[in-house]
């Protein structure tokens, strides 16, 4: 019987799903890696926050730059120092070797960190907080077909979080978890985030309350991966940097 159809026609490899596999095991070992190899935690912060950022460089298409630094606006102020920034650089270069970053060119902000904790959240969320308050510009475009006058207003920026575990062993996104996100002012609320040895996660606000939605805990990068550039895809293009309203600043 044509040796049982080849074997049921063979089981099917399915590529994709090998693939991000594969890159599920090489960045949980980098990171067990880091976390094993150094004894001070700000050199394990540091370590572990090159892998998430290589991670992204080398998964977001070319049209987002992937760094570390501090966001400033026309009006002269800064943000703290955040550890994974996505932004634009064709429309609105970085100042400084990528450094300094325009507000207007920022995608979202990430903070990374060894474990997810109540104070992480919070400290997490504080620096959400100190990049969605800086001033953006939105100046007219001017494309083949004439000037748009009324750009659309910016996007709320959104912010996450990546980490290796929790320290919420036994529900890692349970009561705890959530009491934390909702301790969170409106403009220091997290939208999404990976306890690497747990799971991803994407958190929805309202009246009541937040209401997180768990991934696949076997798939985590693979979902953390496809849902970012989902909601960076839905965001289109950042505002147009008004580079008239900088120069301002350099008179003063």
């Amino acid at each position: 019987m044509a040796k049982k159809k080849a074997a049921a026609k063979k089981k099917q490899t399915n590529r994709l799903r090998d693939l991000y596999g594969a890159l599920e095991d090489q960045v949980r070992t980098q990171l067990e890696v880091r976390r094993l190899a150094h004894t001070n935690a700000e050199a394990r912060g540091d370590a572990a926050e090159e892998v998430w950022l290589n991670l992204l460089a080398s998964h977001l298409p070319s049209r987002y730059r992937v760094g570390k630094g501090i966001v400033v606006d026309s009006n002269g102020r800064e943000s703290d120092y955040i550890d994974i920034i996505i932004y634009d650089r064709h429309f609105t270069p970085p100042v400084f070797s990528d450094l300094y970053v325009p507000a207007e060119s920022v995608y979202a902000v990430i903070e990374a960190k060894q474990d997810l904790s109540r104070a992480n959240i919070l400290y997490a969320g504080k620096k959400a907080q100190s990049v969605r308050r800086l001033h953006r510009t939105n100046a007219p475009v001017k494309h083949a077909g004439g000037k748009i006058d009324n750009p659309q207003k910016p996007f709320r920026i959104p912010a996450g979080i990546v980490t290796y575990t929790s320290s919420w062993k036994t529900s890692p996104f349970g009561s705890p978890f959530e009491k934390a996100l909702a301790a969170l002012t409106a403009s220091q609320q997290l939208d999404f985030g990976v306890a690497a040895d747990h799971g991803y996660f994407e958190v929805a606000y309202a009246a009541d309350g937040p209401a997180v939605e768990e991934f696949l805990k076997s798939r985590v990068l693979a979902a953390f991966l496809m849902r970012l550039l989902g909601r960076l895809q839905k965001l289109g293009s950042v505002p147009a940097i008004d580079y008239d309203v900088y120069s301002k600043i350099l008179s003063a």
